[in-house]
């Protein structure tokens, strides 16, 4: 009767050992998949960031050379109205330098409305930047935990130690919630938080409301 057990017992553990193998190889698939998907959206984050630099870079540059014009109008305004005073229009006449003064009025103002709309766009570009360089941090954190995990739960694969497996199944839990937050910004860096949120008014540049 006892040389009969063993042989059962030994099959179940043998069967037990079986699934238990079973469900590390799984485990590794996953989080091997979500460590492709985390590194992608890694790269995809700092790409956007990048472009919408060139975006900031190019918008400021529109804007400086639009300030130039406006100071330059404002200063051809104050030039001939200073001139005008000492030439004043006649009844039957109207002076040429109150004209041209009325003239550039109008293009300074001009001007100027330009160029608070540019300098909105600009700082839109710049949240958006600056959400994408917030993005890219939490999905390379959790590129980082996600490749840990794989890397422990293949090991403990050849090895057999449990252990191994459920610290690579913690990792690769932080990884997906590192993941998560770079989609949702639930929690942001504290550097982010402190300097740039109140530098630029930031509420989520990145939320599915935001137009950039």
């Amino acid at each position: 009767m006892k040389n009969d057990a063993l042989p059962g017992g030994t099959d179940v553990a043998r069967s037990s050992e079986g699934r238990w193998k079973e469900w590390i190889i799984r485990s590794t698939a996953v989080l091997a998949v979500l460590a492709a998907l985390s590194s992608g959206q890694w790269g995809a984050a700092n790409l956007r960031s990048i472009l919408e630099q060139g975006k900031v870079n190019d918008g400021w540059s529109y804007y400086q050379s639009k300030s130039i014009k406006n100071h330059l109008a404002e200063h051809m305004q104050d030039l001939t109205g200073a001139l005008a005073a000492d030439f004043p229009s006649t009844p039957s006449r109207e002076s040429a330098l109150a004209a041209y003064r009325v003239k550039m009025e109008a293009e300074a103002g001009r001007l100027t409305a330009e160029k608070e709309a540019i300098r909105k766009e600009v700082i839109a570009y710049e949240r958006a930047r600056d959400g994408f360089v917030e993005r890219s941090f939490w999905f390379e954190i959790a590129f980082a935990c996600l490749q840990v995990g794989v890397v422990l739960s293949t090991i403990a694969s050849g090895t057999g130690k449990k252990i191994l497996w459920i610290v690579a199944l913690v990792a690769g839990l932080a990884g997906c919630l590192f993941v998560a937050n770079g989609f949702g910004h639930f929690v942001r860096t504290p550097e982010y938080a402190a300097t740039l949120n109140p530098k630029l008014g930031i509420q989520d540049p990145v939320a599915p409301s935001g137009k950039y």
